[in-house]
């Protein structure tokens, strides 16, 4: 059984994992199944199940009337460990003389806690979301520019559709201009790709880079292709055929640690910033399994 110091280092080890191309886009398939996850859990998912679809704890899917099947070894998680510092006694939140008014909760630490993917129940079927195998122009595409073009005008955004500065035959399909909150798609971009596009440049804003005077203009790149394949997967869009960057050229730092510093100090604003971002919008076709132990 795995303790929270062993998944812990699975962590450190996963991160290492992550230089890898194939390693990183195998991440943000999971996480975009997985967005309402934190970052850790995640990655454990992807380090432990990386086929997961739609996980759940023995309880949760007892509840959806499925059963975990006989002898399925559990994902591991880990779950925060609170206690609620009582007004009037040091007694811990879950004592039952303890009022659920007292007091606030603390995070002292993490447990492991064991959650199961639905190929490891049996049971009714449940709603499956289905990805489609695009070519250039769907109804999830048009979904997604939309959705993103309500958000942009959210932010006080400005955006153009039909730019004619960037063109979409050399490769050139947008840009985001903080200086004057607008983003630029080439006018010659297939609803597929302008979908994309928006979603990529979306990131750029949400993840706060600012013309790459200040920033890495790399890493911001991988920050936001990253931030749009999670988008684009969740939404239904062939990801396939968008690779996602290759972590080992762009990491900073001449040993291991300190690339894995890198990629974490990268990647952890790119799940907040999705995971944000995904509440605000509507895209999966049926709502996710709660996270519960």
């Amino acid at each position: 059984m795995a303790s929270a110091r062993d998944l812990l280092h699975q962590l450190e080890t996963g991160l290492d994992t992550l230089m890898d191309g194939d390693h990183f886009r195998n991440w943000l398939r999971v996480q975009a199944r997985f967005h309402q996850y934190s970052f850790g859990n995640v990655l454990l998912i992807a380090v432990h199940r990386p086929t997961a679809t739609r996980v759940a704890g023995f309880h949760a899917w007892k509840k959806l009337g499925r059963a975990v099947k006989k002898g399925e070894r559990g994902i591991p998680i880990l779950a925060p460990v609170t206690y609620k510092t009582p007004t009037n006694d040091a007694r811990p939140v879950g004592d039952s003389t303890t009022s659920d008014t007292e007091g606030e909760s603390t995070r002292v630490g993490f447990r492991v806690v064991y959650v199961f993917d639905i190929s490891q129940t049996d049971g009714p079927p449940l709603p499956e979301l289905h990805v489609h195998g695009l070519e250039g122009a769907d109804a999830d595409a048009f979904r997604l520019r939309d959705q993103l073009l309500t958000l942009a005008a959210s932010e006080g955004l400005t955006v153009d559709l039909a730019a004619t500065d960037c063109a979409a035959a050399a490769g050139f399909f947008g840009y985001y201009q903080r200086s004057t909150g607008t983003i630029h798609v080439a006018q010659d971009c297939s609803p597929n790709q302008t979908a994309s596009t928006l979603a990529h440049e979306m990131g750029h804003h949400l993840l706060g880079h600012g013309g790459h005077a200040q920033d890495s203009r790399h890493t911001a790149e991988v920050q936001a292709e990253s931030f749009g394949y999670i988008l684009c997967a969740t939404a239904g869009l062939p990801t396939d055929d968008k690779a996602p960057p290759y972590i080992a050229g762009w990491a900073d730092g001449d040993t291991p640690t300190a690339k894995r510093d890198a990629i974490r100090a990268a990647l952890t604003p790119v799940h907040d910033a999705a995971a944000a971002c995904l509440k605000r919008l509507d895209l999966a076709p049926t709502p996710p399994i709660e996270e519960v132990a």
